[in-house]
């Protein structure tokens, strides 16, 4: 059943900033009490706006930046979320990798879980840091790009890897491994650690012989926070952040009765690894 907007729905961008201003200023250091004392707002109204249950004001957003000392790239992202129309979906461009990976952060420095999919390929979350590098480069970025958004995504990465993370991936995804032979082996080896029964983050194969189902129309991650939840959909060239009515949860539900279970996932990755080596061998 999907959950219906009430009067009191806010727009991804609300969400997005409030996830901004906490992330901020948790990484201050500042307590709640203490930065609405200092800026003169009551800390339930301040609270009310991490919580993205209402809109900060431009005026007010400014003020908390500046007592935050937040300068550079991170001031110009909020306050141009700040300045934005009202509106359910946000948009960035290929030229915004900053921005889409400081959101990212932001969502997964206030989610209290995340459920991340992809048909195709290793999703981001999942990929080990020289797999990443590696498929940055294969497709077609520039090494200083490759920089950049490598150390981006790896700290994006750590992040989200320390919350409860359901990661479902079709099977194909394993069969279509991009890079050398030692980085999809240190890859194969990544992704059993991460999938260990004590660690945080459960891996789910899709298997390839599945058939239809909705999670076919595309790659998604949604993050589940405690002003709502917002999605992630990647995209060649931008990055679109959007609410939930539910639609990308019934998403969820069909590819936890289709999914093998994480034991199960382990094991086929298991053989995928093998056949991988077994592939060096018969080239060797």
């Amino acid at each position: 059943m999907k959950p219906s907007k009430g009067p009191m729905a806010v727009s991804t961008r609300v969400t997005l900033l409030g996830a901004a201003l906490r992330a901020a200023r948790e990484r201050a250091s500042w307590g709640l009490n203490e930065l609405a004392r200092r800026i003169g707002v009551r800390p339930a109204r301040l609270s009310s706006w991490e919580l993205g249950l209402r809109a900060a004001p431009v005026i007010d957003v400014a003020y908390i930046l500046g007592t935050l000392g937040v300068e550079g790239a991170d001031k110009r992202r909020i306050l141009a979320l700040a300045r934005m129309t009202a509106s359910e979906v946000v948009i960035l461009g290929q030229h915004h990798d900053y921005d889409r990976y400081a959101m990212l952060a932001d969502c997964g420095t206030t989610a209290t879980s995340v459920a991340d999919w992809h048909p195709l390929f290793i999703p981001d979350l999942l990929q080990h840091g020289d797999y990443a590098r590696e498929a940055l480069i294969a497709a077609g970025r520039s090494e200083a790009e490759v920089h950049f958004v490598g150390e981006l995504g790896a700290e994006h990465r750590e992040l989200i890897q320390s919350k409860p993370l359901t990661a479902y991936v079709g099977e194909v995804a394993f069969a279509h491994m991009t890079g050398s032979f030692e980085t999809v082996s240190r890859q194969f080896g990544f992704l059993a650690n991460l999938a260990a029964p004590i660690s945080t983050v459960t891996v789910r194969i899709v298997p390839a012989g599945t058939g239809r189902h909705p999670g076919l129309m595309g790659a998604f991650t949604l993050y589940r926070t405690n002003s709502g939840p917002v999605v992630h959909l990647p995209s060649h060239g931008a990055a679109v952040f959007m609410p939930d009515d539910g639609n990308y949860s019934d998403v969820l539900e069909e590819l936890d009765n289709v999914a093998l279970s994480n034991m199960d996932s382990r094991v086929l990755m298991g053989k995928y690894a093998a056949k991988h080596r077994t592939s060096l061998r018969r080239s060797a």
